[in-house]
C-alpha cells in the first residue's frame, strides 16, 4: 500500500471535485493483537478507525451515501468535499464496533456482503492459510523449488506474500491449495480467532439494515476472483449473491463490489452481467480517487491501515 492509505493522511484526498471513497474490512481492538494473523491490517484498531474519520470531518470532509455518489460523479451535485465509507466481506465487528461509532458521528455507510461467509460463517481462503502459517511448528520447507525460512513473524509473511501473489490472478481449487499446505505446514486445521474471523449472521444483516440504516451490497456468492471464472460459474455467483441480498432487503441490489478488487478482478463478462442483473455501479480495490463522469463499474477506494 501506498502512503494514501495512511489513516493520518487520508484529509489530503478530499476534493471538492472529487470523490474519495474509503475500504474497510474491519475494526477491533488492538489490530496487533494477533501475530501473523492480520499482517496487513485487514482490521484495524479502534482508535485508528474513529480518528482517521473524525479528521476527515474536521478537515471539512462531507460524509455521503452511494445516491450522492450517483449524483456527485454525474455532475448533479455540487458536495464540499465528499468521501464514502465501504466495509466488504461481512465480518461481525463491522456491526458490534464499527456500526455504532459511524452512527455515533453521523456517517452513511455501505456494506458489501458474501453470501457463504454469512450464511456459512466461512474463512476466505486467505484468512485460512494465514491461520496455518501461523500455528505451523515448522522452521523451514520448500515451495515450487524455492527454500524458505519460517523461523520469525517476518519471514512467515514473505512466504504467504508470496502464496497471495501467486494465487490472485489465477484460476485455482481453494480447497485443493488449502489441503496441499496443511500437509506441507503439517497442520491439521485452521485456528479461528473469533475477533477477525466471525461473520455476521443473516439476522444480523437485517439488523444493520434496519437500526443502523446501512446500505448493503453483493460481493458474490464464495468470494472467487471474477476474472478468473468462466461465464457460467460468474453467473451464479452473481446470480446466488443477488437473491441472497434481496432476502435481507426486500429490494433487487443495484450494488455490486469485486472480490479482490485487483485490475483482473473482473472482465468483460463480468460487466455484462452486472448490467443484466440491474446493477449501477462496481467500486474495485485499486487505489486512487474518483474525478466526475468516472466509470461507475471501474471506482477507485482507498483502503485505510
Amino acid at each position: 500500500m501506498s502512503d494514501l492509505s495512511n489513516s493520518q493522511m487520508l484529509h489530503t484526498l478530499l476534493d471538492d471535485e472529487s470523490l474519495l471513497i474509503l475500504l474497510f474490512h474491519g475494526v477491533v481492538e488492538n489490530e496487533n493483537a494477533f501475530g501473523v494473523r492480520n499482517y496487513n491490517k485487514k482490521h484495524i484498531s479502534i482508535q485508528k478507525f474513529e480518528r482517521s474519520l473524525i479528521n476527515l470531518l474536521k478537515n471539512g470532509g462531507t460524509p455521503i451515501d452511494t445516491s450522492q455518489m450517483y449524483g456527485f460523479l454525474n455532475g448533479k451535485l455540487r458536495i464540499k468535499k465528499p468521501f464514502l465509507v465501504t466495509f466488504d466481506d461481512g465480518f461481525k465487528n463491522n456491526l458490534t464496533i464499527a456500526a455504532p461509532i459511524l452512527q455515533d458521528l453521523g456517517i452513511p455507510w455501505i456494506l458489501y456482503l458474501t453470501e457463504d461467509f454469512v450464511m456459512k460463517n466461512e474463512m476466505s481462503w486467505v484468512d485460512v492459510i494465514d491461520s496455518l502459517v501461523e500455528n505451523t511448528d515448522r522452521t523451514n520447507l520448500i515451495y515450487d523449488q524455492i527454500e524458505y525460512s519460517l523461523e520469525t513473524v517476518y519471514l512467515k509473511i514473505n512466504f504467504l506474500n508470496y502464496i497471495r501473489n501467486k494465487y490472485k490472478n489465477q484460476y485455482f481449487s481453494y480447497s485443493q491449495l488449502i489441503n496441499q499446505l496443511k500437509l506441507i505446514l503439517k497442520v491439521t486445521k485452521e485456528n479461528r480467532v473469533d475477533e477477525i474471523d466471525e461473520k455476521l449472521t443473516f439476522a444480523e444483516c437485517c439488523l444493520l439494515k434496519n437500526k443502523y440504516c446501512v446500505e448493503l451490497g453483493a460481493h458474490t456468492k464464495t468470494h472467487r476472483v471474477l476474472g478468473n471464472l468462466n461465464a457460467d460459474e460468474q453467473y451464479e455467483e452473481i446470480v446466488s449473491s443477488t437473491r441472497f441480498l434481496k432476502e435481507i432487503t426486500g429490494c433487487n441490489p443495484i450494488n455490486f463490489a469485486y472480490p479482490e478488487g485487483h485490475d483482473k478482478a473482473f472482465n468483460a463478462t463480468t460487466l455484462k452481467l452486472l448490467e443484466e442483473f440491474g446493477y449501477q455501479s462496481s467500486p474495485t480495490a485499486m487505489e486512487g480517487i474518483n474525478f466526475r463522469h468516472a466509470d461507475f463499474f471501474r471506482l477507485n477506494r482507498v483502503m485505510v491501515i
